[in-house]
């Protein structure tokens, strides 16, 4: 039901992160509609990605320029995101330029959160292996809060939101956080 939900927004989104993405990093990619979103905009690249899903693997499947690393772990009926202790361990061996971070939920407040506790210590610990973080959320999970936090408002060094956000909730964001781009 989520992919079919603000399926514009997740595409302005994914083509913005797709303009801060250059050829031949290595790239952290979470789950989630959002994240088969910018995989998509990202399957004719020159990296390397490293999906924390198999939906988010199988939307990259058909590129002939993208590497594509593939963790090991449980995988989640339903969801089916990548998690446990073999895949923090595998994180924690391994270095990405950037991790492309999406959430449940996030708020200055309580910052990012999620609702299932495995896919957030995996994405706290995806946190710990990357260069730069990008946070890539669309503006109807704004003002929510899951159940576990992954992080801070200001952890990411970037968040990367569609343009749906009120002044006054931008401009909460704005203040909170390390740097914003809105897109379309």
């Amino acid at each position: 039901m989520r992919e079919h939900t603000n399926v514009a927004h997740k595409r302005a989104i994914a083509e913005a992160v797709a303009e801060n993405i250059d050829d031949g990093e290595t790239i952290l990619l979470d789950g989630g509609s959002t994240g088969i979103a910018i995989a998509e905009a990202l399957g004719d690249r020159a990296i390397t990605i490293c999906p924390l899903s198999l939906r988010v693997a199988w939307a990259l499947n058909r590129s002939t320029s993208v590497t594509l690393m593939l963790p090991p772990g449980r995988i989640r009926a339903g969801e089916l995101s990548i998690s446990g202790p073999d895949t923090i361990d595998y994180l924690k061996r391994h270095h990405f330029d950037r991790y492309l971070l999406t959430a449940s939920a996030f708020s200055p407040l309580q910052g990012f959160t999620e609702w299932n506790t495995d896919d957030a210590g995996i994405k706290r610990a995806a946190l710990e292996s990357a260069g730069e973080v990008i946070a890539c959320v669309d503006s109807s999970k704004f003002g929510r809060v899951g159940f576990v936090e992954i992080c801070r408002i200001d952890t990411p060094d970037l968040i990367i939101v569609d343009g749906g956000l009120d002044d006054r909730s931008l401009d909460a964001l704005t203040v909170s956080s390390r740097r914003v781009q809105l897109t379309g």
